[in-house]
């Protein structure tokens, strides 16, 4: 999976940074390859569920299982749980006579969306992960 969204993103980079750019069968090929790739990731991500319900789990493990059309409902559905997680943590909180606090910040290895110090470049930074993280 990482593989193919690597290589996507390569491709719609190209789109935008190659001496073709300017060419309109550049830009035909290319996002006729993004389509490509974007089925062959759609395709890996259900064969991949496919194995993954094969294996025999307890309900205790796993939860109920959903089985989600798009990868875009799936998100949605996880954003979701984390807005009702938050949520009720900040009513156990008050409840307790106590303040809760939800800070978001940026992912390190989102180009340009933080100014890391040294130490954080050290402790918590990989080149390798950099780009292991792109879509």
């Amino acid at each position: 999976m990482r593989y193919l969204r690597d290589l996507k993103q390569e491709n719609l980079e190209a789109l935008t940074s190659s001496w073709f750019r300017g060419s309109a069968v550049f830009g035909l090929i290319k996002m006729q390859q993004v389509k490509r790739l974007k089925l062959d990731i759609d395709h890996t991500n259900h064969q991949l569920i496919k194995l993954q319900q094969q294996e025999v789990k307890r309900f205790e493990e796993t939860g109920p299982f959903v089985v989600y059309k798009d990868m875009q409902k799936l998100y949605e559905d996880a954003a979701a749980v984390w807005v009702r997680s938050s949520v009720l943590l900040d009513q156990l909180a008050r409840e307790n006579s106590m303040e809760y606090y939800h800070f978001l910040q940026p992912n390190q290895y989102v180009k340009g969306s933080k100014v890391l110090t040294a130490e954080e470049k050290r402790v918590a930074y990989l080149e390798k992960a950099q780009s292991a993280n792109r879509l």
